[in-house]
């Protein structure tokens, strides 16, 4: 099994991270299990004027749709389930009040987003 919390969404957006990099490390019938900050949509429109402020080039939100689509195109694996957690407030709650540089940095987006737009996204996949 491998399993990535919070950190997949840095280098795994790459076309064929998964195929060459990580289902490899798996075996045939094995889990892969990934949690990563997301978005509920893609901005089709581009970014939210109230979240320009905070957006950087390849942040890595992507929504369930846009990582379905992506592990589904891998060989090595088959999607099993992709969606939205329900943990999302607690996630980033816990994340928002720790000590951090990052997270106390965190806390205006999450204001200016106000719920509209970010969630957390489960992705787990069996290696063929």
């Amino acid at each position: 099994m491998a399993v990535s919390i919070d950190s997949y969404h840095y280098f795994g957006v790459e076309e064929d991270y998964l195929t060459k990099h990580l289902a490899p490390l798996v075996k045939p019938g094995g889990e892969i299990a990934v949690a990563v900050p997301g978005l509920k949509r893609e901005f089709t429109a581009g970014v939210p004027p109230e979240l320009k402020p905070y957006w950087f080039d390849n942040m890595g939100f992507h929504s369930c749709e846009w990582w379905n689509d992506l592990w589904k195109r891998s060989p090595l694996v088959m999607v099993k389930e992709c969606c939205e957690m329900k943990c999302h407030q607690n996630a980033w709650s816990d994340w928002l009040t720790c000590d951090n540089d990052y997270a106390r940095g965190d806390i205006r987006m999450m204001e200016a987003e106000a719920g509209n737009y970010f969630n957390m996204v489960a992705i787990r996949a069996m290696r063929l």
